[in-house]
Order: C-alpha cells, then sequence, then structure tokens
C-alpha cells in the first residue's frame, strides 16, 4: 500500500492526526488500514486482543491512555492515503523507467488507473511531469 513516509500528517482527518501524535504515524495508519470507516472501541483495560497485535502494547496502552472508555470513529483518510499511493506511483514511474502497463501488473490495477495517479501527483506537488513517451523497441510501430 502507500509508503507512510510519503503521507503528510496534515493531509490526515483530525483523528487520525491525534492518534498519530499519541502513538505515532505508523501505528495509527495501521488502526486507519484496519479500522477505516468503523467505530472503534478503546477499552480501559490491560493490553490484550487484536489492537496490542496490531501496533503493540506500549502503543496499544498509550491510545488507551488518550482514549480509554471511548469509542473511536476511525477515518479512512481516503484522500492521504490515496495521495501517497499517487506520490509512490510517480516515485517507482521515475527510479525504474517502467512503463505504465508494466507498473499496472506490478500494483494489480489497469493502466488507466497509473495514468490518472500519475496525473494527480504532478497536479498535487510541484512533481516533475513523466518523460515523453519513448518508443518501446518491443512494440511494432502501428503505423508506416
Amino acid at each position: 500500500m502507500s509508503d507512510p513516509a510519503a503521507i503528510h500528517l496534515g493531509d490526515l482527518p483530525a483523528t487520525a492526526r491525534e492518534m498519530a501524535e499519541v502513538i505515532g504515524l505508523d501505528a495509527a495508519l495501521a488502526i486507519v488500514r484496519r479500522y477505516g470507516g468503523v467505530r472503534l472501541w478503546i477499552g480501559r483495560k490491560g493490553p490484550s486482543g487484536e489492537l496490542v497485535d496490531l501496533i503493540g502494547p506500549e502503543k496499544s496502552e498509550a491510545l488507551r491512555g488518550r482514549y480509554g472508555k471511548q469509542v473511536i470513529v476511525v477515518p479512512r483518510a481516503q484522500a492521504a492515503m490515496q495521495a501517497a499511493w499517487d506520490a509512490q506511483i510517480m516515485t517507482e514511474y521515475h527510479q525504474t523507467n517502467a512503463t505504465q502497463g508494466e507498473l499496472a501488473l506490478r500494483h494489480g490495477c489497469t493502466e488507466r488507473t497509473i495514468g490518472n495517479a500519475l496525473k494527480r501527483a504532478i497536479a498535487r506537488a510541484d512533481a516533475p511531469p513523466p518523460p515523453a513517451p519513448i518508443r518501446d523497441d518491443r512494440q511494432t510501430q502501428l503505423f508506416g
């Protein structure tokens, strides 16, 4: 999925930002990926269960210290996750010189999805545009 380093804290919804301040960005993103879009009960008891398996006992305890006996509505953080994925695709595109088709196969999506990710990444930041299409010698020329 998305590289946590590519996710900017300011792009996250308030609840996810607050969790990241308490338990760190990686742990907050793990919770968002696992529980995004649903309510999560944070109990008062000591570390145990799925949350500990997901983020570890220390971070689970820190979360309990902040949210104990509360229900958190975990955001999906879709915009932040999308921006991070787009940035990851742009980075791979430039570093590996892979075609959009190769990236699509690598990521299990379509060439159109990769193209859209590249366009969004360029629009979102001062990212350099993708290089001009280079003739791929593995393909035959369609016209003349």
